[in-house]
């Protein structure tokens, strides 16, 4: 197998896990599918459900308000979703957090 198949799959895999998680975290916050929607400021609650299953994914720029209506903080949050959705870049960069940056991206 060529080596952007193996990508290919790696982002496949980690799609799922990321939906995974974002339902987790969904869940524990109690809120639906729908109150996540209207707070990260989709237009459709139902691309929230194809997120949590894997078949699309969560884009960058609502990372941020996604992190803050979960009430979990932001820089652990991005290095989650980087974990878990690109573990190949998550192994190539240099992920440190420090307490500052903890208190200065919540």
């Amino acid at each position: 197998m060529f080596k952007g198949e193996l990508y290919r799959q790696s982002i496949s895999t980690g799609r799922k896990q990321t939906g995974k998680y974002l339902r987790n975290l969904r869940e524990k916050a109690g809120l639906t599918q729908q109150d996540v929607a209207i707070s990260v400021d989709m237009k459709y609650y139902t691309f929230i459900s194809q997120i949590e299953n894997g078949s699309a994914s969560l884009q960058i720029y609502y990372w941020e308000v996604y992190a803050l209506t979960m009430g979990v903080p932001v820089t652990e949050f991005a290095r989650k979703m980087i974990k878990l959705s690109d573990p190949e870049l998550y192994r190539l960069l240099p992920i440190t957090c420090s307490k500052h940056d903890v208190k200065h991206h919540r």
